[in-house]
């Protein structure tokens, strides 16, 4: 019986012990699935495909050269055989450094796998606003690092448990993203690895940001190698640098570019009338014309592949005269473009400037029902047939277009104005924000996937044809557009008008396009468009228009969770259980599903509750703004700070160290850096951005109840159950000052406005004002009868308020001591009775400005009008 009871106790363990290795390779499943931006490998043969066949004697003499034979060594290095740990390629637009790249990516993934360092890489796309900032760098540069060297991912492991995808998408997601790198290139288990960026000058998003990490990480780990590119606008400065930058000139250039040239007559050869004399003819012109640039060579060919017209290759025969109408450099060469598609027949130029316009001013690349909507092509007319008549500007993959190369765009946003669009780039903006609204409205339908009721989008695939195809990028970005340059456009401001198009839209298909960003998984997209909006829109021109926004936000912070998870429900229960007098319900009411006849028992309006904010496990004791308003802190008995996007609810950060409840949060006044007190007796201070801890305080022998920056930032002070407050150094953590004077715990402090005195609250019933500088006891102020729990200064500094377990609020003189009112609460709740108190901004404050104190009164005369736990954004 005894080994039967053992038998089972073993199989129990290992079904346990399986479960949790099933549970965490979900967990590193869904890790990576969130942490995906693009797979690399793919990309790179994307791009190779739309730039042309990869030439090895295009790129195979960078192999022969000092720097990359120094680049490639992982021996110890000596004078006859250097070691670098980075190798630069610098070079003008055109020169070929994203092929180089990708020959030397080539080169050194064909050595063995198990003799090779790893690789990984990522390729900088300034047209692709998905592509073009550092956080999408180091996402993919760590995701093809996880899948080669998958024992590091323990470090984002962590992070992931507590934040989710938002890790990788927030504000600050660079930062955490950075911390959870530096890890990995720490961790003993790493193998040597080469990473490489191509295009450094199209990271239009923290560019600086990623250059240091590079450096930074040159310093931690000898493990790690660096392959860059970028045109000489970009400066990357490391002890390594000297010697191993590969400038792209002309003495070097010269022999590839030649080869190229040499490979793209020998494909001519094959066709009619070109023979050898006009192959030699073309040759020595193009030569002569090509400043050594491949870009310019790759694009005088592809002239002759297909003509703006007719569409058909060139003939040999007219070939040099083609050639040499073609200017030389780049920008001559584009404008030449231009101009033919300038002279072309009928509406067809215009079809094709709208086309370059969308596709100049969009987020990201279109697919060509996408341009079709937005170029606004009659539709009888493909719109491949448009693209290729835009000549060598775009260029078709996979049924998606893509302008050629960075540089057309840098030309086409350059002389935008005069050859484009003469009334500039915000009317295109407004054409695309219109043509969007105008498509939308006649392609969203109720349940455009015909699916069952309760049907998720995580088990949905997309019907062929996609109904939503043409409208995906419409549905996404098109409120971005209407509001560039803040809206200021007199032809925007037309549709931001209870006039205009926008609220026509909203009215008719508001529902319609939230199921359609529920199905795309962009519903907080849909809430971003419409703070855009409310942003630009003008109060006198457009009061309808505003008010429906902002009870379409409400709408959808209320039941997005469930939209996100049921798109149906978008007319279900969303619908059913808004208030009566929500705008989107009574204008909407009409598109509620069949079987919802009436309702009862709904509230007349939305509650002062805009979002519930989950994710701690226990208590939560205080909450922060930041000093833009844009983050909230708060302060848990599950032993964590959290950060949280105040915008939309979602979660940053977790930050964990505290050994036991965290008590009280502040942000200093630029908001780089978070303070934490707990009852583990210590203050902590985080950096606000990255989440990293800078410094823990030690020096209280009880618990640490409450914390507060000083005004210029410089000194923080807490408060403890020790009876004490103790001043600190903000920037190094030193202890400057203990604050003796009470007789029980201290439960509050406070800064004055010029930062020159501290308030303290305790629970032996007394505030005290104290020198800030000396630490020099001022007054003692007495009148409570019952602990005190918060003190707060009025903005000009003159009155300090406290509120206490008596059920009173006290203002008091700050200069002379004196009390000057005693306002009583009325019908207090146990639970509130020692809640904080702050100053409003304004000098009065009604029931509809509640959110701007914890207490509000009217502070002339006294009279109580809500009591709340509650804060303001600023």
């Amino acid at each position: 019986m005894e080994t039967r009871l053992g038998d089972i106790h073993q199989t129990l363990q290992n079904f346990i012990s399986l479960q949790k290795d099933i549970r965490k390779d979900h967990m590193e499943a869904a890790c990576r699935r969130d942490l995906r931006v693009v797979d690399p490998l793919h990309d790179m043969e994307r791009i190779e495909k739309n730039k042309d066949k990869l030439l090895e004697d295009a790129y195979k003499w960078i192999f022969r050269t000092p720097e990359y034979a120094a680049f490639t060594n992982w021996d110890n290095g000596g004078p006859d055989y250097p070691l670098r740990r980075l190798l630069w390629i610098k070079g003008h637009a055109g020169t070929g450094k994203t092929m180089l790249i990708i020959g030397i990516i080539r080169e050194l993934s064909r050595q063995p796998v198990a003799l090779a360092p790893s690789l990984s890489f990522f390729f900088c796309q300034g047209t692709d606003t998905t592509l073009n900032n550092a956080t999408a760098i180091l996402r993919s540069l760590i995701w093809l690092l996880l899948f080669q060297q998958p024992c590091l991912i323990s470090h984002l492991l962590q992070k992931y448990k507590e934040s989710g995808a938002g890790l990788f998408k927030d504000k600050n997601a660079f930062y955490a993203l950075s911390e959870v790198f530096r890890n990995m290139l720490t961790d003993p288990q790493l193998s040597p690895i080469y990473f490489a960026v191509d295009a450094l000058d199209e990271c239009e998003q923290g560019l600086s940001d990623l250059i240091h990490l590079i450096s930074t990480s040159l310093t931690l780990s000898d493990k790690v190698k660096w392959l860059v590119s970028g045109r000489p606008t970009v400066e990357l400065k490391t002890p390594d640098t000297a010697g191993s930058l590969v400038e792209l000139d002309a003495q070097r250039l010269e022999g590839p570019v030649n080869a190229y040239i040499d490979h793209k007559l020998s494909i001519l050869k094959t066709r009619e009338g070109y023979n050898d004399p006009i192959l030699a003819e073309i040759a020595n012109e193009v030569r002569q014309r090509a400043a050594n640039t491949f870009l310019w060579v790759a694009l005088v060919f592809k002239e002759l592949d297909a003509g703006v017209e007719d569409l058909d290759p060139v003939h040999g025969a007219y070939a040099l005269e083609i050639i040499k109408e073609i200017p030389p450099s780049l920008s001559k060469l584009y404008n030449h473009m231009l101009t033919k598609i300038e002279k072309g027949t009928r509406s067809d130029p215009q079809y094709c400037k709208n086309a370059l316009v969308a596709i100049t001013l969009t987020y990201r690349p279109l697919t060509l029902s996408e341009l079709a909507v937005l170029a606004e092509l009659p539709s009888n007319m493909h719109p491949r047939t448009i693209t290729k008549k835009c000549g060598s500007f775009l260029t078709i993959k996979q049924e998606t277009v893509y302008l050629i190369h960075q540089s057309a765009k840098d030309y086409l946003d350059e002389n935008y104005t005069s050859r484009l669009q003469p009334a500039g780039a915000a009317q295109g903006h407004t054409d695309i924000g219109r043509r969007s609204i105008n498509t939308m409205s006649l392609v969203l339908k109720q349940n455009m996937y015909s699916l069952e009721f309760g049907f998720k989008p995580k088990d949905m695939t997309p019907p062929d044809p996609d109904p939503l195809a043409p409208i995906r990028y419409s549905c996404v970005f098109w409120a971005d557009h209407l509001c560039f340059l803040n809206g200021e456009h007199p032809e925007c401001l037309k549709e931001l008008t209870d006039n205009g198009k926008v609220f026509e839209f909203l009215k008719d298909r508001f529902l319609r396009w939230l199921e359609s960003l529920s199905l795309l998984g962009r519903l907080s997209d849909g809430v971003q468009s419409m703070r855009k909006l409310l942003h630009v829109a003008q109060p006198d021109a457009s009061p309808r228009l505003i008010g429906f926004l902002k009870d379409a936000e409400k709408y959808v912070l209320g039941h997005g969770s469930i939209i996100e998870r049921s798109p149906l429900q978008t007319y279900g229960s969303a619908l059913a259980f808004s208030p009566t007098i929500s705008d989107v319900r009574n204008q909407q009411w009409k598109e509620r599903l069949s079987f919802i006849k009436m309702t009862a028992g709904i509230k007349d309006r939305w509650g002062a509750q805009r979002q519930t904010l989950e994710g701690h496990s226990d208590c939560v004791n205080a909450v922060a703004f930041s000093p833009d308003g844009k983050t909230l802190a708060s302060a848990s008995d599950d032993k964590t700070v959290r950060l949280w996007d105040a915008a939309t609810g979602a979660q940053w950060q977790t930050f964990e160290g505290h050994s036991d409840y965290v008590n009280a949060v502040a942000f200093s006044p630029d908001g780089k850096t978070l303070a934490s007190a707990s009852r583990d007796g210590t203050v902590r201070l985080w950096d606000a951005a990255t989440g990293a801890q800078r410094q823990t305080l030690e020096g209280h022998s009880d618990y640490v109840n409450a914390v507060a920056f000083s005004p210029d930032g410089k000194t923080l002070a807490s408060a403890s159950g020790d009876w004490t407050m103790r001043l600190w150094d903000a920037a190094t953590g030193a202890q400057r000052q203990t604050l003796e004077g009470h007789n029980d715990w201290v439960k509050a402090v406070a800064f004055s406005p010029d930062g020159k005195t501290l308030a303290s609250a305790s629970n032996d019933g007394t505030v005290r004002l104290w020198d800030a500088v000396t630490g020099a006891q001022r007054q003692t102020l007495k009148g409570h009868n019952d602990w005190v729990k918060a003190v707060a200064f009025s903005p000009d500094g003159k009155t300090l308020a406290s509120t206490s377990g008596d059920e009173t609020v006290r203002l008091w003189d700050a200069a002379t001591g004196a009390q000057r009112q005693m306002l009583e609460m009325l019908q207090a709740a146990p639970e509130s009775r020692n809640q904080p108190v702050v100053f409003s901004s304004s000098p009065t404050i009604g029931s509809q400005e509640m959110g701007k104190a914890f207490f509000g009164f009217l502070p002339t005369i006294g009279q109580h009008v809500w009591q709340f736990m509650v804060i303001h954004s600023p």
